[in-house]
């Protein structure tokens, strides 16, 4: 669980095509033409190490085939007024020089929908419906037997409020003496001009050069993400506070250098070395708008609970008329170095052992508050001296690993491993009238061991492991305007992850029915602080933000003791083509938002039924496909912002169905 959000490394890292995507913004891409997914679990700190503490997911995409040309059309309608459009084609110019093209346009009302805009003196705006639109070109040279080169460009643009839209489930005490009242269900209003819009340009490459000695390949990519944000802190049509945020960007440069064993290597070696940089810029250009409308009414009401000295400092005397402007950006500059060999000890052992090694600079690039004046500007106004926040500090650490397996038959499996991972330490620049957050590094050791073994001559598999997962200086997240305003991040001294989980894939009584197929996979996760006796949280009783909290004992956030996932799939043999009649079922025990473990930020367990119709008319090539999601309509949270006024809250979408066209030719 995480609960990083903004300027903050997620726990799982997030490659496209072997490159590291370091902000979720923008991320929900819909390209398809999708070769296959990896899903790695645990800390990568070796091969995948950069600030991967909870694993990886790396989707690789087709690349372009120089045999064929080939193109699939695919359009989806669906309730809320789905309309999704996207196109891949694959064109070989030559031997040795291919391209593809993918691209999507999609359009949908939210289903979660209210009013934006409210006021006194007027009934407000209906949100306006979600755009998301993007191209991807992918150019693929391979001029020899032994060099093979990709380029690929991708923009992204998406506008709409979405999951941005919150309203107010859980009014604290001073909210409610402020007049907000609870919204609870799929509609509601906010005085604000809810808003989300993300602006992505990305390119990157990767060269593969085979040598008789040994395999080089190199990467890179050159990545700039835009968004801009309108955010109704309070989550009620009451002008209480509200943020704007017109430019939040990240310039992010990467390159990764590898140097992999090949046939002339032994057949009971394998090895790989290398080197990654990382280089990035991320926060606000222009800075981050934050008014706070009825300055008295929240100072009168927050008198009702604290003493005049209790009050922030913007609070226990005149606010300057005006927005106040947040400035924060924050560098980073990495450069690691990492080796991993695995050799086969006997015909039925092989040892991996690896290692990385990694510098990482945090540096603040600007961290102030300033007043904004008439003509679109702002004068500071804490610090003073806005270089005074220019601090820097270098996070250096190694991390190991080593796994041993025995491969006791030839069709299983037993392994053992143990691997850390370093999350760097960190700055928080946006900081309302108060000094700059910096956060320790985070360190993670991992114990696992598991085992994977087919039956029945390949129709079933199974895999399953326990892991035990100890944890230092757990990174955490939260916002209140009592103590910053935006965002404050702190560590947890210690946590640990203790679990067990398994993958089944079979296909049922094929003596008595044929292409009947099952996955079935689950997961018990025992993931707690052992040490959080400084916690940062807001009191039960009046929702006033407080310090020095013993959370220890507490579940992590968004950590679900137990979770399933079932699908069951059968296919008949119909003329024209294959039918397939599927259902997925997923479980979820419930878990907490917010390492405090409040019961506002809880969600509780759901059930989640998805099931679905598809036939493949072979002699078009035609695939039509007939869905329908969470047909239970279980109503559930997807995200939860506990904050002074209460909970905000989006919820997941109630039941969605529609129907799927997919054409190739």
């Amino acid at each position: 669980g995480s609960d990083a959000f903004l300027l903050g490394d997620p726990s799982v890292a997030y490659y496209i095509d072997n490159i590291y995507f370091p902000f979720s913004q923008g991320l929900a891409q819909e390209f398809g033409a999708v070769d296959r997914i990896e899903v790695l679990k645990g800390p990568q700190g070796t091969l995948f190490g950069r600030n991967a503490v909870g694993g990886a997911v790396n989707v690789l995409t087709k690349a372009p085939d120089f045999s064929e040309a080939r193109t699939q059309v695919e359009s989806e309608v669906a309730n809320y007024n789905v309309l999704k459009t996207r196109i891949n084609t694959n064109i070989p110019i030559s031997d040795e020089l291919a391209f593809s093209l993918s691209a999507f346009y999609n359009t949908q009302e939210f289903y979660q929908g209210g009013r934006i805009n409210v006021s006194a003196n007027s009934d407000g705006e209906s949100l306006d419906p979600i755009v998301s639109k993007a191209a991807r070109l992918k150019l693929r040279w391979a001029p020899t037997d032994d060099i093979d080169a990709t380029l690929a460009g991708l923009l992204y643009r998406s506008d709409g409020a979405g999951t941005l839209f919150q309203t107010n489930a859980f009014p604290s005490p001073l909210a409610r003496t402020l007049g907000v009242t609870p919204q609870t269900g799929y509609r509601g209003e906010l005085d604000e001009g809810t808003d989300q819009s993300i602006d992505n340009r990305v390119v990157y490459g990767d060269i593969k050069w085979s040598l008789p000695w040994a395999n080089l390949r190199l990467l890179g990519s050159d990545q700039l993400i835009k968004t801009a944000a309108t955010y109704d802190y309070d989550g009620s049509p009451r002008p209480l506070v509200g943020f704007e945020g017109p430019k939040l960007f990240a310039d992010v440069q990467s390159a990764e250098f590898q140097m992999l064993s090949n046939e002339s290597s032994p057949d009971w070696l394998k090895w790989i070395l290398g080197s990654y940089y990382f280089r990035s810029e991320s926060g606000y250009d222009g800075g981050l708008h934050q008014r706070v409308s009825l300055v008295n009414d929240l100072r009168g009401a927050l008198l009702n609970f604290l003493s005049l000295d209790q009050l922030p400092n913007f609070l226990q005397t005149n606010l300057p008329s005006g927005n106040v402007v947040v400035y924060g950006t924050l560098g980073t500059k990495s450069i690691a170095y990492f080796s991993q060999a695995t050799a086969d000890v006997t015909d039925w052992m092989s040892l991996t052992l690896g290692g990385r090694y990694q510098e990482e600079k945090r540096y603040i690039v600007e961290a102030y508050n300033g007043l904004e004046t008439m003509d679109g500007g702002s004068t500071p106004i804490f610090p003073l001296n806005p270089d005074s926040n220019l601090l820097s500090h270098t996070t250096k650490s190694f991390s190991p690993k080593a796994s041993i397996d025995f491969h006791v038959f030839d069709d299983t499996l037993i392994y053992a491993s143990y691997q850390e991972a370093t999350k760097s330490g960190t700055y928080n620049p946006l900081k309302l009238l108060q000094a700059v957050d910096y956060v320790k590094p985070e360190k993670t050791r991992a114990y696992e061991v598991g085992v994977k073994r087919s039956f029945f001559d390949g129709l079933m598999t199974f895999a399953g492991a326990g892991f035990y997962y100890d944890i230092s200086n757990l990174q955490v997240q939260y916002v209140s305007l009592l103590n910053g305003g935006v965002v404050t991040f702190e560590t947890a001294n210690a946590a640990e992850v203790k679990g067990v989980d398994f993958d089944i894939s079979a296909i049922l009584l094929p003596d008595l029915v044929d292409d009947l197929a099952v996955t079935f996979s689950g997961a018990y996760i025992n993931a707690k602080f052992t040490d959080f006796a400084n916690g940062s949280g807001f009191s039960e009783s009046t929702g006033i933000f407080s310090t020095n909290n013993d959370f220890t004992g507490n579940r992590i956030s968004r950590s679900p003791k137990f979770t399933t996932t079932l699908t069951l799939a059968k296919t008949w043999q119909i003329p024209g083509g294959p039918l397939e009649v599927g259902g997925d079922y997923y479980y979820n025990s419930g878990f907490y938002f917010t390492a405090q473990n409040s019961d506002v930020a809880r969600q509780k367990k759901y059930d989640l039924l998805g099931v679905r119709v598809s036939y493949l008319y072979e002699p078009w090539n035609l695939r039509a496909t007939v869905y329908g999601n969470n047909i239970l309509d279980e109503k559930y949270q997807i995200g939860v912002l506990q904050a002074d006024f209460g909970t905000n809250v989006s919820l997941g979408a109630p039941v969605t169905y529609g129907l799927r066209l997919a054409w190739e030719f």
